[in-house]
């Protein structure tokens, strides 16, 4: 099956840890939570322009990917003998797993109920990978991983059971899918090498595919009502992959800018984006007059009305500047102040 992408509107927030370039970010939760690799290997959760480093681990270097609605973290730990192992992350205690047979356990994402989803392989991730679904609660591990695969990658799981993934084998293009009790679904988004990363409850999907020069451009949706196209302005050559969504329809994406510099954002529908920028006016500044101009924009922007809804926000900003020193820190004030530009850039303000 393949299904063609579509252009939509969706607000562009950055991802910015200062002092530093993004390498990777996976993992989106419900609570805005994203799971960062900094350029100098600092992996942790980013949240709202706020990262946390993940605490040490004793085994090996820790890198995060995946989060969950509770906070609990899977990654891989990269022992002194330069093979990895997976890891449960819950509070400040690492537990750490390994497929038996493999040298290397790369969990990429854990869900609601605690599973983990990932691949393992020996040699080289391009070469033979499994896919797997991992219960920490038995210690099983259930292969996933289709038939004539020489390359699976499993990424993302939701309530339902789906797990998510991209395979290919020899002389066939690489191919997104959806596993379910032992059966696959597979598909392609745009005619092009389809790599499918997250899941969310509703069955929504997130992903990129890649032309043959490995042009990537992010996705969202499902293949039975199509996909949107998420790709950054500003991306070099290699485009935009996204790789995780939450149940609020928002996608994590990883670009390179055409400066060289890595970069991340989360992509959210203008609505979403207007809830999380009420959510970070609120109790900032004087009274609740910055509340106030959130939710007159929200009230123009449901009833459609583009330029009340911009003269809004354009009355936010200004607030915002006056009160930057005073009621409101410089630090905070650019945070609000970037991502009200970002909803005004998506929605068309001039």
């Amino acid at each position: 099956m393949t299904i063609l992408l579509i252009a939509a509107t969706y607000v562009f927030t950055p991802i910015v840890v200062p002092g530093s370039s993004i390498q990777v970010a996976f993992g989106l939760n419900d609570s805005e939570q994203t799971m960062v690799t900094t350029a100098d290997g600092v992996s942790g959760v980013y949240r709202r322009g706020t990262f946390t480093p993940l605490p040490p681990s004793d085994a090996g270097l820790a890198t995060g990917f995946g989060i969950n609605n509770d906070g609990v973290i899977t990654g891989t730990i990269t022992l002194a003998d330069g093979s990895d192992q997976g890891f449960i992350l819950s509070g400040s205690t690492y537990t750490t797993f390994s497929r038996p047979g493999f040298i290397y356990t790369a969990p990429r994402a854990i869900d609601n109920a605690g599973m983990v989803t990932g691949f393992s392989f020996n040699a080289v991730p391009t070469v033979g990978s499994r896919g797997f679904l991992y219960d920490p609660a038995t210690g099983t591990f259930t292969d996933v991983t289709p038939s004539g695969s020489t390359f699976t990658l499993v990424q993302g799981s939701n309530v339902a059971g789906q797990v998510t993934g991209n395979s290919q084998g020899r002389g066939v293009t690489r191919y997104g899918f959806v596993w379910q009790g032992g059966s696959f679904t597979t598909f392609r988004v745009g005619d092009l090498r389809t790599n499918v990363r997250g899941i969310n409850d509703a069955g929504l999907m997130t992903g990129f595919n890649l032309t043959l020069s490995a042009n990537a451009a992010g996705f969202i949706g499902t293949p039975s009502t199509g996909f949107d196209r998420i790709a950054a302005p500003d991306a070099d050559e290699f485009g935009t992959s996204c790789e995780g969504i939450n149940n609020l329809r928002q996608v994590v994406c990883v670009y390179v800018d055409a400066a060289g510099v890595g970069r991340a954002f989360i992509a959210s529908l203008p609505e979403v984006a207007l809830a999380r920028l009420l959510d970070d006016v609120t109790g900032v500044g004087p009274g609740k007059s910055f509340e106030a101009k959130v939710m007159d924009a929200q009230t123009d922007y449901a009833g459609a009305d583009i330029a009340s809804t911009c003269a809004d926000l354009n009355d936010l900003l200004k607030e915002v500047k006056a009160q930057t020193g005073k009621k409101v820190s410089a630090a905070v004030a650019g945070f609000m102040s970037t991502n009200t530009t970002a909803i005004q850039s998506a929605i068309g303000c001039r």
